[in-house]
Formats: structure tokens, C-alpha cells, sequence
């Protein structure tokens, strides 16, 4: 995408990082607007977060809430959202230029695939960051949670669809198929312009695997920024410190274990639906929530 960049518009579920998703999309918020570009924010909720005003950015807001807070329009919602798909469409039509470009990020949790219909015309100058495999696989990270097995079927083949791989359900199982199904009927990646960025070497087989063409995924790793500008002298801390959402896969309930069987002090910086199960296996561990860059940087003093 040998192009000069007049404008960026970022799309995201969330306009406050509680993931690393949202976070990344923050930064490169910052980071643009740091270079003086010319940006919007498409956010899926309700658009708020004081740091939009510093950097300057424009915003569109569709005022959506995330799938488990919207349960019964959360099913609907969830595979096609008319109002993202329409708020993102009036977008184009209003502000599209030849050097305007599109930069997907979270998707899933609130925009859903309606998004990619309204991206359709200008397809050629979108890309998004897979900073998971929702992109190609029903459940976002070809695993077998019941198991905890990684999966090696083709997604939405017999045998995908019959696996009971949901974190929660089969019945949630059948809903991500049929949330895939219609992001594949909205995108030929046979014959679609767009990019999809992987974020790390070994994602790329795994969105081959989804059907997405080699030639249409570009490799860029995550940026990385300082939290602090000394040194940490972890050599004399006896705390170990987890910063995340909370989720099984993530491994911070096999850390929480090892922590309290080791005796050793454990401090959680984050919130997650496994909070609960973790606090059960590790009574004394320190529980943070979510902390700003700032106090982040001091936690790990």
C-alpha cells in the first residue's frame, strides 16, 4: 500500500484499553497524532475517553455496549450490527478521499462483521490488525477450550462446525459459526484487496489456514513503549506482578497456583471473567484492577 496517507480513521470496539487490543489502537492514536496526521476514531460504544481530546482526534461513536453486557441484541447485533454498518457507511460517504486510510482493529465484540460491507467500496485502503484470529476462525484462536488443546481443523469445515470448542457452550459454538459464515459471506478473501496484518510470524499459517491469501497479510509486530524510564532492579523485588485480562488461556490461573504454591507474592493487574476462579486458587493474591500508564509504570517499580 505504496501510498501517501492523508487521513487515517481508526476502527475499534472500545474507546478505553481494557485488552490489548484496544490498547495498541490507543497508541497508534497517540503516536499519529504525535506526527500531526489527520485522524477519526470510529469507536463501536459510546465514544468517551479524555485522551481523544488531547490528541485531537475526531470521533464517531455508534453508542453500541459489548455482546455479554447486550445479551438478547447481542445475538443479532453481535453477527450483523445495522447501526456500526450504517453509521460507518455515512463516514465514507461524507469524508472518503482517494488518500483517506481505514485501519481495523477490535471488531468482534460490538461492530461485528456489518463493518466490512460498509468497507467494501474503499477495500483497497483498508487494513486490520488480527490481534486475534476472529479474522479466520469462529472462536478467535483455533482452540479447543473444553480441552485445552490447540485445534488444527480448517475453520467452518464439517468437522470445525461439529467440534464443541466454545469457552462457554456449543450452543455459543453454533452463534460463532454463523457470525463467521456471515464475515465470509461479506468478504471474498480470494479476490479482496484487503490487508490483514499479523502481529507476529507464527499468526500468519493460522490465517492462511482461515483462507486469507498470503500475499493480502503484511508482518508488523506490536509496537513497544517504555512504562518507565529507569531501570527496574527486578533482581531485588520478590513480587511477581501479571498485567492482562484475566482469561484461562492467558495462563494466570496456572500462575495464581504456582504463586501460592511456591509461597511467593502475586499482585494481578487487570479484571477478566476467570477473576473469580483465580481468586479462589490463590486466597492472598493482590488484586489491582486496571491501572492507568502511570500507575502502571509505578506497580512495576
Amino acid at each position: 500500500m505504496s501510498r501517501r496517507i492523508g487521513k487515517v480513521v481508526l476502527i475499534n470496539d472500545f474507546s478505553v484499553a481494557r485488552g490489548g487490543a484496544t490498547k495498541l489502537a490507543l497508541d497508534l492514536a497517540e503516536g499519529l497524532s504525535a506526527r500531526g496526521c489527520d485522524l477519526r476514531y470510529f469507536a463501536g460504544d459510546d465514544g468517551v475517553n479524555p485522551a481523544f481530546e488531547e490528541w485531537g482526534l475526531d470521533v464517531t461513536a455508534v453508542g453500541g455496549r459489548k455482546l455479554l453486557d447486550s445479551r438478547r441484541e447481542g445475538l443479532v447485533n453481535g453477527i450483523f450490527n445495522r447501526a456500526a454498518a450504517r453509521a460507518l457507511g455515512e463516514l465514507i460517504s461524507a469524508e472518503d478521499r482517494p488518500d483517506v486510510i481505514y485501519h481495523v482493529h477490535a471488531w468482534a465484540q460490538i461492530l461485528s462483521p456489518s463493518i466490512f460491507s460498509a468497507l467494501k467500496p474503499v477495500a483497497e485502503r483498508v487494513v486490520v490488525t488480527a490481534h486475534d484470529f476472529f479474522m479466520a476462525c469462529p472462536n478467535g484462536n483455533f482452540m479447543i477450550y473444553p480441552k485445552s488443546e490447540q485445534c488444527a481443523l480448517r475453520p467452518l469445515s464439517a468437522q470445525c462446525i461439529s467440534t464443541d470448542c466454545d469457552k462457554r457452550s456449543y450452543l455459543q459454538k453454533t452463534w460463532r459459526v454463523a457470525r463467521q459464515a456471515a464475515l465470509r459471506s461479506i468478504i471474498d478473501f480470494d479476490n479482496s484487496p484487503l490487508k490483514i496484518i499479523a502481529i507476529q510470524k507464527g499468526a500468519v499459517a493460522y490465517l492462511e489456514r482461515g483462507g486469507i491469501r498470503r500475499t493480502n497479510i503484511i508482518l508488523s509486530p506490536n509496537p513497544v513503549s517504555r512504562l518507565r524510564n529507569d531501570r527496574v532492579k527486578a533482581e531485588r523485588n520478590a513480587e511477581f506482578v501479571y498485567v492482562g485480562r484475566l482469561e484461562h488461556e492467558k495462563g494466570v490461573d496456572l500462575l495464581a497456583a504456582a504463586a501460592r504454591q511456591a509461597r511467593a507474592p502475586l499482585r494481578i493487574i487487570g479484571e477478566g471473567p476467570a477473576e473469580a476462579a483465580i481468586r479462589a486458587s490463590n486466597p492472598d493474591a493482590q488484586f489491582a484492577g486496571w491501572l492507568t500508564k502511570d500507575q502502571l509504570g509505578d506497580a512495576l517499580g
